[in-house]
């Protein structure tokens, strides 16, 4: 066991030292080798194992166009035309819209794209910083539970070898409950200043995004193939052939994260000492929400957090169930940590007080996890 609590301290040190965490779960791989004695030809085996897998592969083509898909949205401006044209919804439901439409474009620190735009709204309405924070963090978030082209929840799916939309279909209680705890959280606030014109122009912005889960769902087309053409959708929709930038919409540093998982998930494999991991001291119940949610917290990424947890956890477990619940542990661990770039932007631009901002949404967050901890002894 001292291996692995060794293999997690290097990757924790090295992702606060802000190497990239792809690599440093390279790293803390290595460390719990090294410690396990492995040779060259044992470091060779998991380095083609992880390089070569299919899952492997196809992670890193879906997480790596799904970055692409939202670079182009962004980039080609739809996502500020598909907010225009939700403006009959009133200032209030666009200060939880804004958020929540930018929590489906992936980009590290991608609140710091929201905020500048609600600051407007949010002003009408004479809000103070800290819920302008609250607003802009809590609901770009809240998605993450339900967004099936989400690299964390693929990433879940993928290592918990289960459906994406049955991971969904058991945390559709969590969403609807996060989103009425930040709802709860902001009664006071009126919805105000509506543009009478209704206008649905906003699904055409949105139809790369939509076309992929609707091909998905009703004709199985993989998300790789969805994605492909939801890319191809976007340059007809802009009228454009400047497929350059597909290439500044790549981001290398995603290669490495998938890679740096696999090697991390297969080099803990390969030691044999996962059925032994806490099993005599902690139940499996507690087990399976407390460690996800530490490594969330400690990492502030929730794709670092499940490739940590996962490989270690989920052989203890042989229920479908289980897989959500350590999602949803890594997730309310990666909310809560100090660590997140999306709560460090938004608070650095707002120049809000961490503390009131962290009151506002400490006890939601708890809320969340003390369910998720009554739902594990539940199932």
């Amino acid at each position: 066991m001292l291996d692995l609590i060794i293999g997690f301290a290097v990757i924790v040190i090295l992702i606060r030292k802000k190497v990239n965490y792809g690599l440093s779960m390279i790293l803390g791989g290595i460390a719990i080798g090294l410690i396990n004695r492995f040779d060259l030809s044992d470091f060779s085996y998991i380095l083609q194992k992880s390089a070569l897998e299919y899952s492997t592969l196809r992670l890193i083509c879906i997480v790596s166009m799904i970055n692409i898909l939202g670079y182009l949205l962004r980039d080609f401006g739809q996502v500020d035309k598909a907010l225009e044209n939700l403006r009959f919804l009133g200032s209030k439901n666009i200060l939880i819209l804004i958020p929540a439409i930018f929590g489906l474009m992936p980009m590290p620190g991608g609140a710091l794209v929201s905020a500048p735009i609600i600051d407007p709204e949010a002003s009408k309405l004479d809000i103070s910083q800290e819920y302008k924070t609250f607003i802009n963090f809590w609901f770009r978030h809240v998605i993450f539970f339900i967004f099936p082209l989400s690299g964390a929840i693929i990433l879940a799916s993928e290592l918990g070898n289960l459906s994406v939309y049955r991971i969904i279909l058991y945390q559709i209680p969590f969403f609807f409950l996060a989103i009425f705890l930040g709802l709860w959280k902001i009664r006071g606030i009126k919805n105000e200043n509506k543009n009478k014109d209704l206008s649905i122009l906003f699904i055409w912005y949105f139809l790369p995004i939509i076309l992929v889960i609707v091909l998905n769902i009703f004709l199985g087309l993989d998300f790789i193939y969805g994605l492909i053409i939801a890319i191809i959708l976007v340059f007809m929709q802009n009228k454009s052939k400047n497929f350059k930038m597909i290439l500044k919409g790549f981001s290398y540093n995603l290669v490495i994260a998938i890679f740096g998982i696999m090697f991390f998930r297969f080099t803990v494999e390969k030691t044999g000492l996962i059925e032994s991991f806490l099993i005599d001291w902690l139940p499996m119940e507690l087990l399976i929400v407390i460690i996800p949610w530490i490594m969330g917290l400690a990492t502030g990424l929730s794709m670092a957090a499940i490739g940590i947890t996962f490989p270690l956890l989920l052989p203890l477990t042989t229920s479908p169930v289980h897989v959500s619940i350590l999602y949803v542990s890594c997730v309310l661990g990666y909310l809560l940590s100090p660590l997140h770039l999306c709560l460090i932007v938004t608070k650095e631009y707002y120049k809000s007080n961490l503390g009131k901002v962290y009151k506002l949404f400490l006890p939601l967050l708890l809320i969340l996890l003390l369910c998720n901890l009554i739902y594990a002894f539940l199932v």
